[in-house]
């Protein structure tokens, strides 16, 4: 597939530990049984090399005991479809065994050595031991290629491009508050999707952020789903966005955004390019446009990163705005829309479409969405329930939706959309 979509994954120790290596700062963890500063740090080595070659031989010998388990395959297994980049904290090679091919090590492998002297003198040994007194190839003590405190993590500068260019953020078995990875992903673009994968409760209002709340196996199966499904409903397009009129000759939009915007009114003759302003990403563009009754083709609109929309067209009955990769927030009031798709906006935000009279509306695989009101509509109680079932789980704790004034208010289930997230506002 060509112009997949980059999707970085920043991989901790909650990865590994369902295929049995222990991790160190979790509960049960290494640093309950052993000194940190012993066996994971600078001074440790030059006090006692013994002890600490003991201790990664151990590490190395069971290393060679486990397997992969299902979260590392599954992020083998999105390489199909997406340009998968991993920047993990772990020495483990459970990725590259796996079948990840993109694997930036922040801490080292457990794998390899390297000399004392020179940390560019690195060594494959397998899953062997260290013998005592083994030497690297220019002479000095051979020591575990592992990254231990007081030393600077690996491959930073490459791991801060690689996440400043994803399209796609996925944390999995490591805490936000855990560095490198807390300080990373704020290399990353503020609008993309941001999943974390973790199964504790977590504390974080930095950005929008989709928290699955799971082990990492059951967690890479959900997000496996999420994307999968999300990519099978967006075609493989440029930024686009298309509306589609019927019986419209009054027609009033205001965007916002960055970009060139070009309008076919549908008659074969009339078209109307605007450039939005790429100095100034707030800058707004207001117009209108009237036309004959006779002019009954569809109106298409493509625009490059228009984030927002709003849209009051009274005779407006049908519209579908879908698979735009940059639009944050859509407002439609006061019209005569009965049909809206409004699906596969992987950056929609914030949906308002009040006073309509829609009788259906759909806004599956909207990665991003936490707020909806489709209030003062004529949706049926069964519209609502199929509306709940298609909500997205939202990003932030909860979601907001509003329904009020609408037939099938008082007997729909909301218990639906409750259960997926989502708060009756």
């Amino acid at each position: 597939m060509t112009n997949r979509k980059k999707l970085v994954a920043l991989t901790g120790a909650g990865i590994s530990a369902e295929s049995g290596i222990p991790t160190f700062r979790n509960s049960g963890g290494l640093w309950e049984k052993y000194d940190v500063m012993e066996i994971a740090s600078i001074d440790g080595w030059n006090k006692n090399p013994e002890q600490l070659q003991r201790f990664y031989n151990d590490r190395r010998k069971q290393l060679g005991e486990v397997e992969p388990n299902v979260a590392h395959r599954i992020l083998a297994e999105l390489e199909k479809d997406f340009d998968v980049t991993i920047v993990t904290q772990n020495v483990d090679n459970l990725h590259e065994r796996a079948g990840s091919a993109k694997i930036i090590h922040l801490h080292g492998e457990m794998t390899k050595a390297r000399s004392t002297d020179n940390p560019d003198l690195i060594v494959d040994i397998g899953y062997r031991a260290i013998e005592p007194d083994e030497k690297a190839p220019d002479g000095s003590p051979l020591r575990p290629h592992v990254v231990w405190f007081g030393e600077m993590a690996n491959n930073v500068e490459e791991a801060k491009k690689v996440v400043s260019e994803a399209e796609i953020l996925v944390v999995i078995g490591t805490s936000l508050n855990v560095f490198p990875a807390a300080g990373l992903i704020d290399y990353a673009a503020k609008n993309i999707p941001f999943f974390l994968i973790d199964p504790d409760e977590i504390d974080y209002s930095a950005r929008a952020i989709k928290h699955i709340q799971a082990k990492a196996t059951s967690g890479m199966e959900i997000l496996k789903a999420t994307l999968l499904n999300t990519l099978a409903a967006e075609p493989n397009e440029p930024k686009q966005m298309t509306l589609t009129f019927e019986n419209t000759n009054y027609v009033a939009f205001q965007l916002a955004g960055v970009g060139v915007l070009t309008i076919d009114w549908g008659d074969g003759t009339s078209h109307e390019t605007h450039m939005l302003s790429s100095a100034d990403p707030s800058s707004t563009l207001s117009f209108h446009h009237v036309y004959s009754d006779e002019f009954t083709d569809a109106v298409t609109i493509t625009g490059e990163n228009i984030i927002t929309l709003a849209c009051d067209v009274p005779n407006l009955t049908n519209l579908v705005v879908i698979r735009n990769t940059a639009l944050k927030s859509m407002i439609c009031i006061n019209s005569r829309i009965t049909e809206l798709d409004v699906s596969r906006n992987t950056a929609l935000n914030h949906l308002i479409c009040v006073g309509n009279q829609l009788t259906n509306l759909d806004v599956s695989a909207n990665l991003v969405l936490t707020r909806l009101n489709c209030s003062g509509n004529q949706l049926s109680a069964e519209a609502l329930n199929n509306l709940f079932t298609t909500l997205p789980p939202p990003i932030s704790v909860i979601g907001k939706i509003q329904i009020d004034d609408n037939p099938g208010t008082a007997d729909c289930d909301k218990s639906i959309a409750e259960n997926n997230g989502w708060w009756m506002n």
